[in-house]
């Protein structure tokens, strides 16, 4: 009825074996008085209220009201309240109404609040063409957007190779 045997018990998990986990958990944080030279990357999320003269390679990037980037973002999402100049490259893209964005967008879901502004070719990727841009003719937008929205987006079909 009652045995002697006892079956080892797994060691209970230390905060230092998730690690990794840990750290995506809060996003890197460059602060409003910060102004970084050079490229970023991280295989987590950045948060940026600063300036940033270069280019970001991360996971999730969202750009504070205040903050200011001159350089390509390639991210799998970026959220941007304040300014980018220079190219967008991200599987999601969402401009709030603070956004001032100068320069091209290449995503797969691209969401412009009332208010943002951007000026730039929009470019919408699929999982295959952003992995490879050349197989397939792209659908190009040339898109000058104000807070009133009293331009239109003018599709044009662009031959490969051209």
């Amino acid at each position: 009825m009652f045995s002697s045997v006892r079956t080892p018990k797994s060691p209970a998990p230390t905060p230092l074996t998730d690690h990794h986990a840990r750290t995506r958990e809060v996003p890197s944080i460059i602060g409003p008085e910060m102004t970084i030279t050079g490229n970023i990357k991280s295989d987590g999320e950045i948060q940026i209220e600063g300036l940033v003269h270069g280019d970001i390679t991360a996971r999730a990037v969202t750009i504070g009201e205040n903050a200011s980037v001159y350089g390509e973002v390639a991210v799998d999402t970026v959220r941007l309240h304040g300014t980018i100049q220079g190219r967008i490259k991200a599987r999601e893209v969402v401009l709030l109404k603070t956004a001032r964005m100068s320069g091209d967008v290449l995503h797969e879901s691209l969401a412009i609040e009332a208010g943002a502004q951007l000026e730039g070719l929009c470019q919408r990727l699929d999982g295959a063409s952003q992995r490879d841009q050349t197989e397939a003719p792209a659908i190009q937008q040339r898109v000058i957007a104000d807070a009133n929205w009293e331009t239109v987006p003018a599709a044009v079909e662009m031959a490969a190779g051209e």
